[in-house]
């Protein structure tokens, strides 16, 4: 909704944060941990997500192949777990990116 219509205020806050993110397969329960340090933060990001539903994550492609552009509409769900600064180091991202992937476990038993 908020990358159809330009919503500029979701866009200013989004362009000004590096995150890690989660997205849920609410059908499914399985989690994908990601992280977003671009130069326009999560904006940029997720903007990717909602220009082709997979972001370019190869699991992601898979269940649109297998399952259609309509499962990963009517079931994924976009949450933020942890944000930073747009001065954080990138690495410091990927670090806490990678933190979470662990707690989660999401090589094993999700979509990482």
């Amino acid at each position: 909704y908020i990358f159809e219509n330009n919503d500029i205020e979701w866009k200013k806050a989004l362009e000004k944060v590096k995150a890690v993110y989660v997205i849920t397969d609410m059908k499914t329960g399985e989690l994908y941990i990601g992280s977003a340090y671009g130069n326009e933060g999560l904006w940029e990001r997720w903007q990717k997500y909602a220009q082709n539903l997979t972001g370019g994550n190869k699991q992601l492609e898979l269940i649109k192949k297998n399952k259609g552009d309509e499962y990963i509409i009517n079931n994924f769900q976009f949450s933020i777990i942890e944000i930073f600064d747009t001065k954080t180091n990138d690495n410091y991202v990927i670090e806490r990116e990678e933190f979470w992937k662990q707690v989660f476990n999401t090589y094993e038993c999700g979509l990482n």
